[in-house]
């Protein structure tokens, strides 16, 4: 149809269009964009070979000699919320330049041309405008709509669109026969400064014309915006929290979940995690066929024991696409994209990142703004998945939006982990969390039973540091201020038990080929020993001075966390000599009263 909206069979309504390109150009948000190979095609075949292309930066184009003008590809995109008020400008230009109704308003407004004609015009509000200028353009206008398809019931509201469009007094100083009479709107409802942006308008009307290339641009800025909105404040990373055991990294992702306003979902890697667990991979599923039997005959499904199974109909096995919580997590930023999420991956080098990650490893690359910088083509299965849930369009490559942060904890000190290799930590921010003891404040009112002397937890750990540091010990292998719970640490008893754990820690990860450098082994030549005679002895070389007269420590005898020298004169060591956590569990020393031993 030539001038109406097929739909609702009327004239555009420019203060609708104008009000949301207005609004449009308001909640646009400058970023990166990058144009798709369909769009730049499309320039192309508008514009010739001169014409230059920079996928994430600018369009050129060469206007003669060696002038050239260029629009970058935020402008470009933008340019699309005017493209609905440009096709509608112009459907009202179309039939106010037909020669019938042009003639009548030049000849009823005894103008000379039809720019003062229409200048004229505005004048007037549309409710206002005299009667001999108004009913001869009304009787043109409804026979041109008339031969143009337009219905019975809708000519009187189409008329009055159309005075509406002459009586304009938006039109910027242009009077509306002018061909350039939309320059000044489009600018200014885009929040451009018109000296330096008339190559807006001409992409503007290269939009209107050029179906195609309006539906690719929109396509790209429909698809790039909500991942873009770089004023939501939020922009998503990639970032590795890693320090020495204790230091509290898992509590700290939490706050910072907590602070950011952040859905998350939190998996744990492990050696035997795959990228089929992460992502997503076809499974079996249990599916059911109903019995059609009537009430008498119905068949009854039973176990073994003759107990009712519970089954709704005859089982039987089917396949389909289980995603993992990255798919998962995913969907839920791609839906929403005014949204806020993070994947927590706990102890990310426990498994082989790089096989879990897979190809998703590609998409850990991110622009400024947050999201991707470079697509992958996903799996069939993965994207039949993502299409039903409509977050990937056909043809779409996928990207991490911007909304979906990852984060992960790691620990190298740790035995048996994977070494993360250079390519893939890069991708990553990584933010050390120092040994800082002094951030669990409970460190210092946990007491417990050292060589003799009563002894906080906080001296203790202290102590143990030092001497590592002494020894040229790594700081990620120190001791943290979290490493024991603090629910351990409110029963005097369960902060006695907990201290074992530091010990098992020193002994078989932290020195296993050095022991005798930090453990007296004259005292303690096993594990054993060392759990078994702590509290009565300087296992550990530390020098402490006593917390509390000798005296008091008797008072702790009832609570059986203290073990006299005498009473426990070395025979619980084992005297094989072996170390092991399982054979030092069997000994007579653990096995024993003394509640300060696992």
């Amino acid at each position: 149809m030539k001038y109406l909206d097929e739909e609702t069979g009327l004239l555009p309504d420019l203060a609708k269009l104008d009000r949301q390109m207005r609004e449009g150009a308001a909640e646009f948000h400058f970023a990166d964009f990058r144009l798709s190979d369909a769009i730049l095609e499309d320039m192309q075949r508008l514009e010739g070979d001169d014409i230059a292309f920079s996928c994430s930066s600018f369009i050129a184009f060469k206007r003669g000699g060696n002038k050239t003008e260029s629009i970058s590809s935020v402008d470009f995109l933008k340019a699309v919320y005017a493209v609905p008020f440009c096709n509608g400008f112009h459907n009202y230009q179309e039939l106010l330049f037909t020669d019938t109704v042009k003639n009548i308003v030049i000849n009823t407004t005894k103008q000379e041309n039809l720019e003062k004609a229409t200048e004229y015009l505005r004048q007037f509000a549309p409710e206002n405008l005299p009667a001999n200028i108004k009913s001869p353009i009304e009787g043109v206008v409804r026979n041109e709509l008339l031969n143009n398809g337009a219905q019975e019931d809708k000519l009187n509201e189409n008329v009055d669109l159309f005075f509406s469009f002459l009586a304009d007094q938006n039109h910027r100083g242009k009077t509306v026969g002018r061909n350039d009479a939309i320059v000044s709107r489009i600018l200014s409802g885009l929040n451009f400064i018109a000296q330096s942006s008339a190559v807006v308008v001409n992409i503007v009307e290269q939009m209107a014309a050029d179906e195609k290339l309006y539906s690719d641009s929109r396509e790209v800025l429909q698809e790039q915006m909500p991942i873009h909105d770089i004023t939501r404040n939020y922009i998503g990373d990639n970032k590795i929290i890693f320090g020495a055991p204790g230091t509290g990294k898992s509590f700290k992702l939490t706050n910072d979940i907590v602070a950011d306003g952040l859905k998350s979902t939190r998996v744990v890697f492990h050696p035997e995690y795959s990228y089929y667990d992460f992502v997503g991979s076809y499974k079996p599923v249990p599916v059911y066929r109903q019995n059609n039997l009537n009430e008498q005959n119905e068949q009854n499904f039973v176990t073994v024991s003759g107990e009712d199974a519970g089954i709704p109909g005859a089982p039987t096995i089917d396949y389909e696409f289980v995603p993992g919580p990255f798919t998962n997590i995913l969907v839920e930023a791609l839906s929403n994209p005014e949204g806020r999420y993070c994947l927590i991956v706990e102890e990310i080098n426990r498994a082989d990142a790089a096989a879990v990650f897979g190809d998703i490893f590609q998409l850990l690359d991110r622009r400024r703004t947050g999201e991707s910088e470079y697509g992958i083509e996903p799996s069939k299965e993965l994207r039949d998945y993502l299409s039903v849930r409509k977050v990937l369009k056909k043809g779409a490559e996928l990207r991490i939006p911007s909304n979906l942060s990852i984060w992960a904890t790691m620990n190298s000190a740790d035995q048996g982990v994977t070494v993360l290799d250079s390519a893939f930590k890069r991708r990553w921010n990584f933010e050390y969390l120092p040994v800082d003891l002094s951030q669990n404040h409970q460190l210092d009112v946990a007491m417990i039973e050292y060589d003799n002397g009563q002894h906080s937890l906080l001296e203790l750990f202290e102590a143990i540091n030092e001497r590592l540091r002494s020894l040229l010990i790594p700081e990620d292998r120190l001791i943290g201020p979290f490493f024991i719970s603090n629910e351990s640490l409110i029963e005097y008893d369960e902060v006695a038990k907990a201290f074992t754990k530091v010990l098992i820690y020193l002994w078989d990860d932290v020195l296993r080929n050095r022991r005798d450098e930090l453990f007296d082994l004259t005292v303690t030549p096993t594990l054993a020993s060392a759990l078994d005679r702590y509290s009565s002895k300087d296992v550990l070389q530390l020098h402490l001075s006593f917390s509390r007269a000798e005296g008091d420590i008797v008072d702790q005898k009832q609570n059986g966390l203290y073990v006299d020298d005498k009473e426990n004169d070395g025979t619980s060591m084992n005297a094989s000599g072996d170390d092991s956590i399982a054979f030092a569990q069997d000994s007579d020393g653990l096995d024993g009263d003394n509640t300060g031993k696992e």
